[in-house]
């Protein structure tokens, strides 16, 4: 998997986020993925959907951040393998990328199925 492709989309996908341009940006995928707060940016954007989110900095808020993402995957009926709210703040590169691109092949199916019944 290409980390510098993977943060690209990222970017392109946040840009469309009114929150990140007063400040959200992805310069290190793993590093600025363990808040939890550009993963919720990211499902925000994809999904039309607000999720809850806490502001503070400490290693709990984080967690809880990334759970609530992977709660809302799982919500959505999206299948996450070994992928816990740990992993993604301690910065595992393996399964950050993999919820990473879970999320992007998931999203991107939907697109394409809403494409196709626009042109039925």
């Amino acid at each position: 998997m290409d980390v510098a492709g993977t943060s690209h989309i990222i970017i392109g996908v946040l840009d469309e986020k009114d929150e990140c341009q007063a400040g959200r940006h992805v310069n290190d995928l793993f590093e600025d993925l363990q808040d939890g707060h550009n993963l919720i940016s990211l499902l925000e954007v994809l999904s039309q959907e607000t999720l809850p989110r806490e502001r503070g900095r400490l290693r709990f808020h984080m967690l809880h951040n990334v759970q609530t993402c992977l709660d809302f995957l799982r919500y959505k009926k999206i299948k996450l393998v070994n992928i816990r709210a740990e992993d993604i703040v301690d910065g595992n590169p393996k399964l950050t990328l993999g919820l990473i691109w879970t999320i992007i092949l998931h999203f991107q199916y939907i697109a394409l199925i809403v494409l196709m019944l626009a042109f039925d």
